[in-house]
């Protein structure tokens, strides 16, 4: 049986947060893995960054704006029907869906993982800067803050949530309502979910999500989170079949001072399929 959105949904819409998030954390797999890139030149500076951050099991979480699907968080819109029923103060008509989803692309860093390392070898590609980078191999502790995304052919209107939206936004500003108002947190929880949706062409991916918000600078492209802040405890270090010899001697020493695992990826040459080992 395979996690549904529509069940975890109907949850939080009865109000049942408890049970929608245990329904939701039984689908979280155990162990996850992320990809980093790394630069087939020595001493690049962005790169020792990044290895620097992974001696010390922090790891870079980008604002929304900065990953590479044009889409993102952008799996809602507003129709022209939709958009003439609204009065928006200080932004002209056209502009109003890229007004609404700036907003929210501005408030969230985000950590992208997968549940498959070697299998999907576009990843390596993508992620890994064609096999030069490393990949990390997460337990996952803690699974509260780790969601799965939801592949779609189609984009979601949400004409109808803006009138609860605004309704409740005036009153949480007026001071008649808290921040933990029920009503809200069911708002907020659905309007968060749908930062869970891609479309269908990412699928391969088989992505899992943290999706923290964020807000404090707008002068930087995100921030640097630990990995025990979200849910998640190193377990070994795979390094990418062709990682240069500098950078791989420096996840190996620091492999070691973590005392994890270390392996590397390679082709195996005598199988039949098209896979990787690591060893």
């Amino acid at each position: 049986m395979k996690f549904s959105y529509d069940i975890y949904l109907k949850y939080i819409k009865n109000r049942k947060f408890e049970k929608a998030h245990t329904y939701k954390n039984k689908y979280i797999p155990n162990t996850l893995y992320k990809f980093f890139s790394l630069s087939e030149n020595e001493d690049d500076d962005l790169s020792l960054k990044k290895l620097d951050y992974l001696d010390l099991e922090y790891m870079w979480m980008p604002y929304a704006q900065y990953l590479n699907d044009p889409f993102e968080l952008r799996a809602i819109y507003l129709s022209k029907d939709e958009i003439e029923k609204f009065k928006f103060e200080d932004v002209e008509v056209e502009n109003i869906n890229n007004h609404i989803l700036d907003k929210l692309k501005e408030g969230y860093i985000i950590s992208s993982l997968t549940e498959n390392v070697l299998d999907i070898m576009p990843m390596w590609a993508h992620y890994a800067n064609n096999h030069r980078g490393y990949c990390l191999e997460f337990e996952t502790v803690s699974k509260h803050v780790i969601y799965p995304i939801k592949y779609v052919e189609h984009r979601n209107p949400i004409g109808s949530w803006l009138d609860a939206i605004d309704y409740l936004s005036t009153r949480l500003e007026n001071g008649e309502i808290e921040e933990d108002n029920i009503q809200l947190q069911v708002i907020r929880e659905f309007m968060y979910i749908f930062g869970m949706y891609k479309h269908f062409s990412w699928k391969y991916e088989k992505e899992y999500r943290v999706m923290l918000p964020y807000t404090n600078n707008k002068e930087v492209s995100g921030m640097v989170t630990p990995f025990d802040g979200i849910g998640l405890k190193l377990k070994s270090i795979i390094i990418g079949y062709a990682c240069n010899t500098q950078y791989e001697d420096i996840l190996r020493e620091i492999a070691n001072n973590l005392k994890v695992e270390c392996k590397k990826a390679s082709m195996d040459i005598y199988n039949k399929e098209f896979k990787l080992k690591c060893n």
